[in-house]
């Protein structure tokens, strides 16, 4: 792996990954930039950098605690770094997965753009104390990793991830589509037996105060959901792979859609159980701007950034991400996006129409 990545392109794939982490970090303020408290989950986290025991869940969410407390600073620092290290690897990896499936720099610099600038993601950069971060890294990897058609990489992606985010145990899935059945059941025990001894293990701390979540909220479902604007259409540029791969990425994209939806009825952080999409659909926009005028894929690009462009630095919420601003340019994006992935389709239909023709003849 470390081979193949380590190609004559890497260095501009670090470069871009660096630029996106600091502009990151430069547009949107953080709790200890603004004199503002910690969150709770916040609180939880730094407990656990510090070696101190926390409820369920987050006693198990070990991986950017332990991470944290490794490092020679202060350990909400610590939680910072971690984060920033995991989007700069996310970011490298995403790019370097869309290089791998023929698309060309620019229209995955530009795919990345769009979705760097969604609220979901900046919500990354508005509290980098958290384990998301580390956990849609994982969802890099896993991408990677069905690139290459690694299935250890695919194991090793999920495994880090659910020790971030326990949702990333999802990440297995992309490997369904094969039906290589053993694989999928030694390595889901092998996962679930993981779970268990971090859950034994773990120290957990009954006097911390825990402030449970307000009951669901439709309203500000729905402002998340727009959130990701145009970029909802951009799975069906996986259908421009011709093989196996196409059909995993739409998968594992099915597979966190499906769990954002379910949590509405659960929680209230809808948001960022949309955030492992981000990545997956980076690769999809790439494929699609590949096969559009330049014209489009910048015009969409700027759309998608928008959000980081429009954002009030110091209060992006869960609670508040942009609404109508959002619904009109997810609209209107949309519609434009459909436009063109229609237009493509039809073009990649008459291309294959003469090879079909081809082997009935024969």
């Amino acid at each position: 792996m470390l081979m193949i990545v380590a190609g004559k392109h890497a260095i501009g794939l670090v470069a871009i990954a660096i630029a996106l982490v600091s502009i990151g970090h430069f547009l949107i303020e953080d709790p200890t930039e603004t004199g503002g408290p910690i969150s709770p989950d916040t609180r939880a986290y730094l407990q656990m950098a510090e070696g101190e025991g926390v409820p369920a869940p987050y006693r198990w969410r070990i991986l950017a605690p332990v991470a944290a407390r490794l490092l020679p600073v202060e350990p909400l620092q610590g939680l910072r770094v971690v984060s920033y290290l995991s989007l700069l690897g996310g970011y490298f990896l995403t790019l370097w997965t869309i290089r791998r499936l023929g698309v060309g720099l620019f229209p995955a610099t530009l795919a990345l753009l769009a979705v760097f600038g969604r609220p979901a993601h900046l919500l990354m950069y508005s509290n980098p104390f958290l384990t998301d971060a580390p956990a849609v890294a994982s969802v890099a990897v896993a991408a990677a990793a069905v690139a290459l058609g690694s299935f250890a990489l695919l194991v090793a992606a999920t495994f880090g991830g659910m020790l971030a985010r326990e949702p990333m145990m999802l990440l297995l899935s992309a490997w369904v589509p094969t039906r290589r059945w053993l694989r999928l059941l030694a390595a889901g025990v092998a996962l679930l037996l993981t779970f268990a001894v971090v859950w034994a293990l773990a120290p957990e701390d009954g006097n911390f105060v825990y402030i449970d979540s307000p009951s669901t909220n439709f309203a500000l479902t729905i402002k998340a959901i727009m959130g990701w604007s145009f970029l909802w259409a951009a799975p069906f540029g996986f259908r421009f792979l011709t093989d196996r791969r196409g059909v995993q990425y739409l998968f594992l994209s099915g597979s966190f859609t499906l769990l954002a939806w379910v949590s509405v009825f659960q929680f209230t952080d809808t948001l960022r159980m949309l955030q492992p999409l981000g990545f997956l659909l980076a690769i999809g926009l790439a494929l699609v701007f590949d096969r559009v005028p330049l014209w489009l894929g910048f015009m969409l690009a700027a759309v998608g950034l928008s959000g980081a462009l429009t954002s009030n630095k110091s209060h992006l919420s869960v609670f508040d991400p942009p609404f109508w601003p959002e619904i009109a340019v997810g609209t209107v994006g949309t519609a434009v996006m459909a436009l063109a992935l229609y237009r493509a389709f039809e073009s990649l239909r008459q291309e294959r129409a003469p090879s079909a023709q081809a082997r009935i003849l024969m």
